[in-house]
């Protein structure tokens, strides 16, 4: 599946994504970085949904993410009490972390895909009362977007690496630093996304 994808210009990318149908901001960082607590925070704020750990995207003619699932994972019921808006727990892995399907409940929010508007970093940031963005660089982002997507995916290569790197020299990259006040987290990403 990932060679025919390649094929089309589509990579593997260990990230989320969430915006609607005119754009997105795809969100990237290792495992624990708040990538799904993020996005399942614009969910429940009404942004449609293109995945929260696992996508695919492409640089080219413009970049672009594509949806692989319509289930969400979170860590552990304490997150979970965060978010009260999603439909029950389907599954409880043996690593404790909780798996969602969206579909049916929240269907008319998952998208297949959108126009990708940024690349945003999620940093969770202990002390903070107040969530901000702020520009970083590509090489910044790519660090924090590429050595995830290539080790975790089998058969990426080169050419994933030069397809992560195109997307994020082609967009704005900010780090998203985190308070643990999740209703922050929407309006700042929606002023990454056209209106």
């Amino acid at each position: 599946l990932s060679q025919a994808l390649r094929r089309q210009g589509w990579h593997w990318a260990h990230a989320g994504a969430v915006g609607h149908a005119q754009g997105a901001v795809l969100l990237c960082g290792p495992g624990g970085s708040g990538k799904s607590t993020s996005v399942l925070a614009c969910l429940a704020a009404g942004l449609g949904y293109l995945g929260d750990d696992y996508c695919l995207i492409r640089s080219t003619p413009s970049p672009q993410v594509a949806s692989l699932y319509n289930t969400a994972k979170l860590k552990t019921p304490d997150d979970a009490s965060r978010l009260p808006h999603l439909p029950p727990v389907r599954t409880k892995r043996p690593d404790g972390k909780l798996i969602y399907w969206l579909y049916p409940d929240l269907a008319v929010q998952l998208l297949d895909t959108a126009p990708l508007r940024a690349v945003v970093l999620p940093v969770i940031t202990p002390g903070l009362t107040q969530s901000y963005l702020r520009p970083c660089s590509p090489t910044q982002a790519l660090r924090s977007l590429a050595p995830s997507s290539l080790l975790q995916l089998p058969g990426a290569g080169q050419t994933a690496l030069q397809g992560l790197a195109q997307v994020v020299r082609t967009l704005p990259c900010y780090e998203l630093k985190l308070s643990p006040h999740l209703t922050q987290i929407p309006p700042l990403l929606q002023t990454l996304l056209p209106t």
